[in-house]
């Protein structure tokens, strides 16, 4: 907008339709919740639910910009461009893992990257950051009311 400083020298400029926050819920071995919440720069939002979800399959929401800059700044402040590629079970930051813990593939577009970690929540040294982040991304994008059916009208 008018008035919008530049950062960094940025001389791209990120399109209303880009990805900007990923969340993928994968399987575990009990009945996780499997499902994948995209947003977007223009406040859309998508849910694919796959498994152990009350509501299968596409839907789409919008939420406001400022609450997709406000995602955005979450992660940017947690440190989450820094973070490794993966915190799973063998990889140098994992600690000492526990199995059967939840899996998750959470992204964000980070400076002129869309950047993704994989988190196993077995791994007891990943960054406990992953896990507000992730229902940070629920909250805002309010999966619950895919995810477990709930009805708030």
């Amino acid at each position: 907008g008018a008035g919008a400083s530049d950062t960094a020298a940025s001389t791209t400029t990120v399109p209303a339709t880009a990805l900007a926050v990923r969340l993928e819920r994968q399987p575990c071995y009990g009945r996780c919740p499997e499902y994948t919440v995209e947003v977007f720069f223009d406040g859309r939002v998508r849910y694919v639910g796959n498994k152990n979800v009350q509501v299968l399959g596409e839907q789409s929401a919008n939420i406001s910009v400022a609450d997709v800059s406000a995602l955005l700044k979450l992660f940017a402040d947690a440190g989450f461009a820094t973070a490794d590629s993966a915190y799973v079970e063998g990889s140098p930051r994992c600690g000492r893992y526990f199995t059967d813990g939840p899996h998750a593939v959470i992204g964000a577009h980070m400076g002129n990257t869309f950047k993704s970690v994989h988190i196993d929540a077995g791994c007891s040294e990943r960054p406990q950051y992953f896990s507000t982040l992730a229902a940070q991304v629920d909250s805002v994008t309010r999966a619950h009311l895919w995810v477990n059916g709930e009805t708030n009208k």
